[in-house]
């Protein structure tokens, strides 16, 4: 399975039964962790505006996803295991592997896809509101390739990519939820 959805309290229950080595060989891939609206302005909008806005939580410089808030991917983990063929596209519409129930992203907004050396990538489809890596928009239909720890944002909603290592981490720093 290419593309496996899982729930940040998953994967923090595996992670803590399971060491870093044997954690990351049987998670060959990249996590998409749903994080929210990620500027400063737009979340105290969206704070006022709505109470299901997500917003991010900072551990040292590196932006996290609260799970205080209440949007339907707060919690959201999509693992992707890198295999040649692996197309996967995230928009609003139901016919995409990803959907991001959020205004400002397209019904059919970005594909993923791994390269022929083995790489992931990201294409913005022509969207309405951009597709940006590390806050810097993308160029329509320009493949863009994606490293560990880079944010992903479609329209005003992002994810931060994380290997199999640097997830181990990261969750393992998250204190267990009540």
């Amino acid at each position: 399975m290419p593309i496996q959805p899982l729930t940040l309290e998953t994967l923090r229950r595996e992670i803590a039964a399971r060491p870093l080595r044997a954690f990351a060989q049987d998670h060959p891939g990249i996590f998409l962790l749903a994080m929210g609206v990620l500027t400063a302005e737009e979340a105290a909008r969206d704070r006022a505006a709505r109470e299901d806005a997500t917003l991010p939580m900072t551990f040292g410089d590196t932006p996290r996803h609260d799970l205080s808030r209440r949007h339907p991917l707060a919690g959201a983990v999509f693992y992707l295991r890198l295999e040649p063929s692996l197309v996967v596209t995230l928009g609003r519409g139901a016919a995409c592997e990803i959907v991001v129930p959020e205004e400002s992203v397209s019904e059919l907004h970005c594909r993923l896809e791994v390269s022929g050396e083995g790489t992931l990538g990201v294409v913005d489809l022509g969207s309405t509101n951009g597709t940006s890596v590390n806050q810097l928009r993308l160029e329509p239909r320009q493949a863009e390739p994606l490293s560990d720890g880079d944010l992903l944002t479609v329209g005003r909603y992002s994810f931060q990519l994380l290997g199999p290592e640097s997830l181990h981490e990261t969750v393992s720093e998250l204190a267990p939820s009540s």
